[in-house]
């Protein structure tokens, strides 16, 4: 994201898609879980609050970082 915009605020307290970047790190985030390269908690399959998930790192996501 360029800047921190009022819009991306709002998108990141609500479902993500607000703010078009905001909406598309939320799906590359949500990629990365599906392909096991990060552990997430929160509710990943439908477009939830960006604000309600965490994610950390797999072992598999550690080894394709090299």
């Amino acid at each position: 994201m360029d800047a921190w915009t009022e819009t991306a605020e709002i998108a990141l307290c609500n479902t993500g898609y607000e703010a078009q970047e905001v909406g598309k790190l939320y799906d590359q985030l949500r990629s990365l879980v599906e392909r096991g390269l990060l552990q997430g908690r929160g509710d990943l399959k439908l477009p939830a609050g960006p604000r309600y998930t965490e994610c950390g790192i797999t072992p598999a996501g550690s080894a394709a970082l090299g």
